[in-house]
């Protein structure tokens, strides 16, 4: 693997755990900018279970859709993608 794909796998792997760990903290997927949100109501059940489970599995959603956390603010892809 050349260095900068490990380092692009570095980064992917990074920004997925700041979204899980802002999932889990905020337990929705709301993005703080300008108030989209994307809907994870077929978590729901899981979420009442178990919390971190949940947020694996939305950040498992969301990451692949352009969901991203900057400045510890959830955004979603099209105010991601302005940063």
């Amino acid at each position: 693997m050349a260095n900068h794909e490990m380092r692009d796998s570095a980064m992917d792997n990074k920004e997925f755990e700041e979204l899980e760990e802002n999932l889990w903290m905020g337990l929705s997927c709301f993005c703080t900018r300008c108030r989209n949100w994307l809907d994870l109501e077929h978590l729901e059940e899981l979420c009442d279970k178990d919390t971190l489970a949940w947020a694996h599995a939305a950040a498992k959603i969301a990451y692949p859709l352009g969901w991203r956390v900057r400045h510890e603010s959830l955004l979603c892809p099209e105010c991601a993608s302005k940063e």
